[in-house]
């Protein structure tokens, strides 16, 4: 173990705990960028990631071995050299895709590119909160009757269906 590394042991976090962290205590814990390994390229989805750390005693930040996070919305995922991408490759993806604008600066001037909303595409909405609330409440039922992980929720498959489910009923109304 290198001296950048830190092994927590307790109390013990959690994906969800380290998530919060890095968004509420931004003094004590960062997202540390991962070490480049001159032998072998990282994949493109590292660029969305790095490693969850927290400030020891001498204020320098330690890796918090066993979790990767998104640079972007702090989103943590437990992280081994032998974990799978998918997951990782579909975060980084959805992440990456959810600008709506583009800045373009140059020397003398700063412009911003107009979004397809702006040009007559449907613009998302959100649901009203009991909507939601009723939503969540079936997925919960579904996750806990079928004893499914709840990151089943997260996954781009799962929110294409979802979506064109939502599509369906807008276009048929409710459906036997």
């Amino acid at each position: 173990m290198t001296s950048n590394e830190h092994l927590f042991s307790s109390p013990p976090l959690t994906s969800a705990k380290i998530k919060i962290l890095l968004s509420n205590e931004k003094q004590k814990y960062q997202v540390i960028e991962k070490e480049s390994s001159t032998s072998t390229p990282a994949a493109g989805w590292w660029e969305t990631f790095g490693y969850p750390a927290v400030k020891d005693e001498n204020d320098k930040f330690c890796r918090i071995k066993g979790y990767i996070s998104c640079v972007k919305c702090f989103h943590t995922f437990i992280y081994s050299s032998n974990s799978g991408t998918t997951r990782f490759k579909q975060h980084a993806w959805k992440c990456s895709n959810g600008t709506s604008s583009i800045t373009i600066e140059s020397s003398n001037s700063s412009s911003t590119q107009s979004t397809l909303a702006q040009h007559g595409f449907k613009t998302s909405s959100t649901l009203r909160e009991k909507d939601s609330k009723n939503i969540k409440k079936l997925c919960v039922q579904w996750i806990c009757h079928d004893l499914r992980p709840f990151c089943t929720l997260e996954d781009v498959g799962f929110c294409a269906l979802a979506q064109e489910l939502i599509q369906i009923g807008h276009k048929y109304g409710v459906i036997d």
